[in-house]
């Protein structure tokens, strides 16, 4: 695995802290940037680049960079175009799909967009409505879906529900691949 994405685009001089979008700000203005990250996971032997997606979502991007949903669509598709370049660049071979190293499309919890730091406690889960919770999944892995990721990673997933929701808009999607990790 790759690791570390934020702390190695802050020692490149990129300024996260207090960005609603974090790393996904970074995408959008400076995806050189990213790219380099990347390139440098892959020489220290990643065999699994994540996007800087995790705080990436539609309505985020379209509040916070003050795009169209399209626009904000193809934001986060880049960031698998990003990660394909490193690995194009460093291994001197195009990507093949489903051959090392891989790309996982990141997820993060519902809560990223709300901007409030619940995604590490899970209280919006008590009354977030489960076809709500549905709904935003839905959106974020058609997004994904449609890109040349080899799998989607849904991160630092808070609590249970949301991982059974998460598995359940899965099944609409029988082609992916995909893996969830939780916060504890």
């Amino acid at each position: 695995l790759d690791g570390g994405l934020a702390t190695e685009l802050e020692a490149l001089g990129c300024s996260l802290d207090g960005d609603p979008l974090w790393s996904a700000r970074v995408l959008v203005q400076s995806p050189e940037r990213v790219k380099e990250v990347h390139k440098n996971f892959l020489l220290a032997g990643a065999q699994l680049l994540i996007t800087s997606t995790y705080q990436a979502s539609v309505p985020g991007l379209c509040e916070h960079v003050k795009c169209s949903p399209a626009t904000a669509r193809r934001h986060m598709k880049a960031a698998v175009s990003v990660a394909k370049s490193a690995i194009e660049e460093v291994t001197g071979a195009k990507k093949l799909r489903h051959r090392l190293p891989l790309i996982a499309a990141s997820i993060g919890p519902y809560a990223t967009y709300l901007h409030n730091c619940s995604e590490y406690t899970g209280a919006y889960l008590d009354t977030m409505p489960a076809d709500s919770l549905c709904e935003w999944y839905r959106g974020q892995i058609a997004v994904m879906a449609d890109t040349e990721a080899d799998l989607i990673a849904f991160e630092t997933i808070p609590g249970l529900r949301e991982a059974e929701i998460i598995s359940q808009v899965l099944r609409e999607f029988p082609s992916l691949t995909a893996y969830i990790t939780f916060t504890c």
